[in-house]
């Protein structure tokens, strides 16, 4: 299978892992007859390319963060699911963020402020009901919210 898919991704590129998950989908419900459900599983990390004398370096990358994006797709040859998200995404905000008018009860601790060091890793899921959809701008303006 990883031939199939170095193969599928040389000869149709990744516009995201959405597209080219489920083009790998199609690929193997179109090609064996016997397979009646493909589910792919997808994760991405996000690489950036290395900038060295303020230009993009042709050929050299660093990585980001503990992030990456995620895909699942169950395809049938009459229907086909898919969902994408995200996780690792840490975010640290240093100034701004209070906790104030919150719910007590006999166990809290926490004091009440209106500016705290907030920090935190995000998870989300989301469902796919366009397959045709830009998801790399989906993913984008997602992110970005």
């Amino acid at each position: 299978m990883k031939n199939t898919v170095y193969v599928l991704a040389n000869e149709h590129g990744v516009p995201s892992i959405e597209a080219f998950g489920l083009r790998l989908a199609q690929h193997f419900l179109d090609k064996y007859p016997h397979v009646h459900t493909a589910n792919v599983s997808l994760e991405e990390k996000p690489w950036a390319r290395m900038q060295i004398g303020g230009h993009a370096h042709p050929h050299s990358f660093v990585a980001g963060a503990n992030e990456r994006n995620l895909c699942e797709i169950s395809a049938t040859r009459t229907t086909t699911a898919m969902k994408s998200g995200l996780e690792g995404l840490q975010v640290l905000k240093t100034t701004g963020s209070g906790f104030s008018n919150f719910h007590r009860d006999e166990y809290t601790t926490l004091k009440e402020t209106d500016d705290r060091i907030f920090a935190t890793t995000i998870e989300a899921s989301w469902p796919c009901s366009d397959l045709r959809a830009d998801w790399t701008a989906a993913r984008q303006q997602i992110r970005g919210a």
